[in-house]
């Protein structure tokens, strides 16, 4: 998938995902022994949130989606 960063001036960059219970890691390469970061999803309950699209101001790439988490 493509990532980019909370800013509207971050560029989009090539990632290789992968979810471990409530952790979502992501990769350069998909042989990396260590994620390039992570992002705890945490519980609904907990503010995490999962919507269609990208917030406005940003570029679309295909399908998009925006994740947002507490921090």
């Amino acid at each position: 998938m493509f990532k980019t960063g909370p800013r509207s001036s971050d560029g989009y960059k090539w990632r290789w995902f992968t979810l471990d219970d409530r952790k979502l890691m992501y990769l350069e390469d998909p042989l990396d022994p260590y994620p390039k970061g992570e992002v705890f999803l945490g519980y609904h309950a907990d503010g995490f949130a999962v919507k269609k699209g990208v917030p406005p101001g940003m570029k679309e790439q295909g399908f998009g989606f925006t994740l947002r988490t507490k921090r």
